[in-house]
């Protein structure tokens, strides 16, 4: 996959929002990020919208982490991303799906990208945070990315950093999101 521009997401971010309905918008959504994650060393798009056999679950983005050094080479292999370009921040609910999704498949990480955050406060760890909080002390890290998130975007390794950063928040703070 051709390596992607700043430039690129900000063209993307804009089709994103001239996007006329919800499918349009999270399809464009799902591209932005797959490439973007796709930029990240060692880090190849696997499958989207993948259906579980039952048909009871759908996972956004699949991506095979080969774990190079200069990219996520702590993650597991299999990094498993849900996309939601919602006008309004994700709730409760649906990141507690997202996670349970995760522990459901032994995973221990995921990506929550959600244009405009989680619900609560992180501070009080309400709402989306106490999920977050309860499933990290069940070994399940979620790393929350937002529009904010993906407009800074300049690189893969970039995004390396910024993800082992959200990392660190987690793990010391409980914060999901700042």
């Amino acid at each position: 996959m051709a390596a992607i521009k700043p430039a690129d997401v900000v063209a993307y971010l804009n089709t994103i929002d001239q996007a006329t309905t919800p499918a349009q918008k999270g399809t464009l959504l799902e591209d932005l990020v797959r490439a973007m994650i796709a930029s990240i060393p060692g880090v190849q798009f696997s499958e989207g919208r993948i259906r579980n056999t039952f048909n009871s679950e759908e996972i956004d983005l699949c991506f095979w982490n080969q774990g190079a050094k200069t990219g996520l080479a702590v993650l597991p292999q299999t990094l498993l991303v849900e996309c939601k370009n919602w006008s309004r921040p994700v709730g409760a609910m649906e990141v507690c799906w997202f996670l349970t999704k995760l522990k459901r498949r032994s995973l221990d990480f995921g990506i929550l990208v959600a244009m405009n955050g989680i619900t609560g406060d992180s501070d009080d760890l309400s709402e989306a945070h106490e999920i977050g909080a309860y499933f990290l002390q069940q070994g399940v890290r979620l790393v929350v990315l937002t529009r904010t998130d993906l407009e800074q975007f300049t690189t893969g390794r970039a995004l390396v950093k910024l993800i082992q950063q959200k990392l660190l928040k987690l793990t010391v703070g409980f914060r999901l999101q700042d």
